[in-house]
């Protein structure tokens, strides 16, 4: 499927391109794998593998209408997403467990596939085995990168492995390209669209590039790419003709998608085009200096050891090299279509504004990171060739600078996180209370009226425990009258009175544990009912 003429594929180049970039991401992967706690939209899709692999499971699901084929296979995960994770992570799922380190090591295998896609597209188009696999160690060794995988922000950085393996395809058979490889590069950039609707607005890039590089191509197997794309979106567009059907025809589907796009306020950025340029810059900086992560997991931003000269690299270094080659645009084909990926980002952000958050630019990093090698690439083709090995070696000598800080970098967010275990939402106190139900005898039936806990539960339980995500006295008078316990799970802070009330209304003796950050700031309140202290006359005579 590649050819020679975008750089040799044998086993001894692929180990150098690939062993030491994988080996270092996955030492991280699975250094103090527990922390920090598992966050609710950290597993979501992939929470709904627990009604595949434990099909007795009882477990209550937040999808769209109509979307969960047969009650167990996800089509879409919102409207704005599907269920890439899902499929992708399913299998690994079924040989690690969902437990903590199952749903860690599966995320290890999401950016292991980012790594190689990235390797693929570099050596497609032509950079050397040096610099490919050294600024994939940069990428291997980033915070941000490696942390994304332990927050929500997988779920739109494992596309770009779609995008990277599609250009992939494109850059390694510039010539006389077989017909399943057009139909598979034009699959994959539809799979990025199904993963997340973002890359949508990276489409483009994409399809320049299929056009610039096949445009000798016949244009009937060059059609072959938008129907290789349309296969890999149809996933989407089935999920929305399932919508479609569940409420009732078109006009129950209008009003139901004006109410859920009203919910989620998509278009109430108040921001100006100038002011949302800004927070495209503000969005490229943070997710370079580890800004989305940090905040999710710690609430505070870990400093970089150096971020000046990260910047520099990432960012003025392919400035250049695109200068460099401007006046003949063939020999920055890569540069450009990084470039083009870039375009695409800040027209999504012109569109949506402060909408948007850095989970959303979580794929930046990625991209910026190949740009820096397909820089490297170019400046050192400027030169004559008497001078390259010392352009080279000047190369690798700028970037082992950054190789150290991210090193460091990552091991402060490490030290942070042993320190604390991840704070609010992403404490590990919410894997410890899912611990303690797992090793409670008695049945019982668990509550989760607010947001933030109940997926992860389903994951860490593996849906041995029921659980409903809404709450009434009357619902849990009814689970203890049967003689099945309750508990009652709340955010600690969003408790207001309703503790006080639900717990009059029952009349039941009820106990309370706080599970708390490791600072002892409490996180969940859980009340407990037990139906063998049940009080006389409270319910009805059998």
């Amino acid at each position: 499927m590649f050819s020679s003429q975008s750089g040799k594929w044998s086993f001894s180049c692929l180990c150098i391109l690939f062993v030491p970039p994988l080996f270092l991401f996955c030492i991280g992967a699975m250094t103090d794998i527990s922390v920090p706690g598992i966050y609710m939209d950290a597993v979501n899709p992939d929470y709904a593998v627990v009604g595949v692999l434990n099909p007795a499971s009882r477990i209550e699901s937040w999808f769209l209408p109509g979307t969960l084929l047969f009650g167990r296979w996800p089509m879409l995960g919102q409207i704005y997403h599907g269920a890439l994770p899902f499929y992708v992570g399913l299998p690994f799922y079924a040989l690690f467990g969902t437990g903590v380190e199952g749903i860690r090591l599966t995320n290890m295998i999401f950016g292991c596939l980012v790594i190689l896609g990235a390797g693929a597209f570099l050596r497609a188009a032509g950079v050397r085995l040096l610099f490919a696999s050294l600024c994939l160690m940069l990428l291997a060794l980033d915070p941000e990168f490696l942390f994304s995988f332990r927050t929500q922000f997988y779920i739109t950085l494992l596309p770009i492995a779609a995008v990277f393996a599609s250009a992939a395809l494109v850059d390694a058979r510039r010539e006389a390209p077989p017909r399943l490889v057009v139909c598979l590069a034009g699959l994959f950039a539809g799979l990025a669209c199904y993963g997340y609707f973002i890359f949508l607005f990276l489409v483009p890039a994409l399809a320049l590039l299929a056009l610039y590089r096949w445009r000798d191509l016949p244009r009937a197997r060059l059609l072959l790419w938008p129907v290789g794309f349309c296969v890999g979106v149809a996933p989407y567009l089935i999920g929305v003709i399932a919508i479609l059907s569940a409420t009732g025809g078109l006009r129950g589907f209008v009003t139901f998608m004006r109410g859920y796009l009203a919910s989620l306020q998509v278009q109430h950025s108040q921001l100006s085009l100038l002011q949302r340029m800004h927070f495209f810059d503000y969005l490229v900086h943070g997710s370079l200096l580890d800004f989305g992560p940090s905040l999710m997991m710690l609430h505070v931003m870990t400093p970089l050891e150096a971020p000046g000269w990260k910047l520099v690299l990432l960012l003025l270094v392919p400035a250049l090299a695109v200068l460099s080659g401007i006046a003949r645009p063939r020999r920055i084909a890569g540069l450009l279509f990084i470039a083009g990926l870039l375009a695409g980002f800040l027209l999504l952000v012109l569109v949506f504004g402060n909408r948007l958050w850095f989970h959303h630019a979580a794929l930046l990093l990625p991209v910026l990171y190949a740009g820096l090698a397909l820089a490297l690439e170019r400046l050192t083709r400027c030169v004559p060739t008497r001078a390259a090995g010392v352009a080279v070696m000047i190369c690798v000598i700028a970037v082992v600078p950054l190789l150290i800080a991210n090193a460091s970098d990552r091991q402060a967010v490490f030290l942070r996180l042993e320190a604390t275990g991840g704070v609010g939402l992403s404490s590990d106190a919410i894997d410890r209370f899912a611990e303690d139900a797992l090793r409670e005898t008695d049945a019982t039936h668990v509550f989760f009226p607010d947001w933030g806990a109940f997926m992860q539960f389903a994951m860490l339980t593996r849906g041995s425990i029921p659980y409903s995500t809404d709450f009434s006295p009357g619902e849990a008078k009814a689970m203890l009258c049967s003689g099945q316990d309750a508990e009652l799970v709340v955010m600690a802070g969003k408790a207001d009175g309703r503790l006080q009330q639900w717990n009059l209304a029952l009349g039941w003796p009820v106990t309370t544990s706080i599970y708390a950050q490791r600072d002892n700031k409490p996180v969940l309140l859980v009340e407990r009912w037990k139906a063998a202290q049940r009080p006389p006359g409270l319910c009805p005579a059998p």
